[in-house]
């Protein structure tokens, strides 16, 4: 299976912060950057009555002393809820901060739209609201992000690899069948649940600021996301969910490449590129809209075909590339991912 392997029309009806440092932030990333605004989510999908406790925050939980990340949006810390004693996150968002309250509410609206039933989707449990904050609890996973393992670990063997991506694109798959596209996917919007091998990792998509509600007959505009990770239709303001399975191969490449491999090509090129590709930091999407993105012998020492032709299928051009939900019936996908564990989830 090629690139375009799995691909299907665009024509058919298809189913569909915890911030760490980017070393890619020259790149373009703006942590806090302001986003554009989200594509309007449909009242009758987005009920969020069924989470709201029309209670006070300090009746159900105690805040605990760590700070886990805060910025002038929000502040997220661990809470242990009075009756299990089971922690959980906070994520706090002061009322004066409306654009930040919109944007809260929204994504927590699309977790509600996705139903809270996969195991690799975080969980959002229930919403408090006053006059002075608006406070979600979330499921807290100690793991870290894939962006920390990949710091702590500048490549992964392939049975890790797979073992990761295949639950990222079981996520994906199913939000993309309940029309949901995420748009932001990077390493930092992947955690894991606890710490331990990542081989046998549990491993959860977050982060839905920027996610949305999709027409699958109807181009998406907004530029959003960030710049490394997005796929060039996104770049061009005009595409569809599957910019989702674009990113993952981004993150599917690091895991398996290294950061370092990517530094070092983006800084010195390689022989499959030319001169004016070998400038600092150069996105992939870059490289596809030129028609130039090659993959590097000697980066992929001890690295499989099917791992190389699986990341062809998805860092290829919009129209060529494989849906989610077929990506997680590659051959190679399966094989590795059930080396890892006999049962990725429980």
């Amino acid at each position: 299976m090629g690139c375009g392997a799995g691909a299907k029309s665009r024509s058919a009806t298809t189913p569909f912060k915890y911030q760490a440092l980017d070393p890619f932030n020259d790149a373009g990333y703006l942590p806090d950057s302001p986003i554009a605004p989200h594509e309007a989510i449909p009242p009758q999908t987005a009920d969020m009555s069924c989470l709201v406790n029309l209670g006070r925050f300090a009746q159900y939980y105690e805040l605990q002393h760590r700070v886990l990340y805060r910025n002038y949006k929000a502040s997220f810390r661990l809470v242990q809820s009075k009756q299990s004693k089971l922690l959980y996150v906070l994520k706090q968002v002061s009322m004066r901060q409306k654009a930040a309250i919109d944007r809260a509410k929204a994504e927590a609206a699309i977790i509600v739209v996705l139903g809270q039933q996969h195991p690799n989707i975080v969980r959002l449990f229930e919403v408090f609201h006053d006059d002075h904050y608006l406070q979600v609890i979330l499921e807290h996973l100690r793991g870290g992000t894939l962006f920390q393992r990949m710091l702590e670990g500048d490549t992964h063997t392939e049975r890790e690899t797979a073992s990761a991506m295949m639950q990222v694109l079981q996520a994906l798959a199913y939000m993309h069948e309940r029309s949901v596209c995420h748009r932001d996917m990077k390493p930092e919007h992947v955690m894991v649940k606890a710490p331990g091998p990542l081989c046998r990792g549990h491993c959860k998509v977050i982060d839905f600021k920027t996610a949305c509600i999709v027409d699958r007959q109807t181009p998406l505009m907004e530029v959003v996301g960030t710049p490394f990770y997005n796929a060039p239709e996104v770049q061009q303001g005009y595409y569809y969910a599957d910019c989702d399975v674009w990113s993952t191969g981004v993150i599917m490449y690091l895991l398996l490449v290294g950061f370092s491999a990517c530094a070092r090509r983006s800084t010195h090129g390689s022989p499959d590129t030319s001169d004016d590709d070998k400038q600092t930091h150069i996105r992939p999407a870059e490289l596809v809209r030129r028609g130039k993105l090659r993959f590097n012998a000697t980066d992929w020492t001890g690295c499989s075909d099917g791992a190389q032709v699986l990341l062809q299928s998805m860092l290829c051009k919009a129209e060529s590339r494989i849906q989610a939900s077929d990506a997680c019936m590659n051959s190679w996908l399966e094989r590795q991912a059930t080396k890892g564990s006999k049962t990725l989830l429980e």
